[in-house]
């Protein structure tokens, strides 16, 4: 679906000025006076119906920057792996310095129920949420 942000970025990269001015103003003249959100998707919408070139220009744009979107996801991920795994292991030192938590084998339901309320204790009266702010 054509965003507001890539319908911008497609008509403002537009070679033809005729063209882009003409989209513009189409899809200026098919937008209410205070529009919201599903007001420009429509004008959007109809700004495509009936400039159908637009999609071909959003395609070559979604193809030319497929390998930076596949870059930034990666980052990201990464990034977030790293801070997940940072906040993980500040937490697993905070449970054991503060409970009893890893004292107690995960064998049955009761000692399953006993490492529940060490976790909640921790998070809760040992300022444990703290770590993940």
């Amino acid at each position: 679906m054509v965003t507001l942000s890539n319908f911008r970025q497609i008509t403002n990269a537009l070679e033809n000025a005729s063209l882009r001015d003409a989209i513009n103003l189409y899809f200026q003249k098919k937008l209410p006076r205070n529009p919201k959100k599903e007001d420009i998707e429509r004008a959007i919408d109809l700004t495509v119906q009936q400039y159908p070139e637009i999609l071909d220009y959003y395609i070559r744009n979604k193809e030319n920057n497929r390998d930076k979107a596949g870059v930034l996801s990666s980052e990201k991920v990464n990034k977030l792996r790293t801070e997940l795994l940072e906040t993980l292991v500040e937490f697993c030192e905070h449970l054991v310095s503060n409970s009893k938590f890893y004292s107690v084998p995960p064998n049955s339901y009761q000692e399953a129920l006993k490492r529940a309320y060490y976790l909640k204790e921790v998070i809760e009266d040992n300022d444990g949420y703290r770590i993940f702010s």
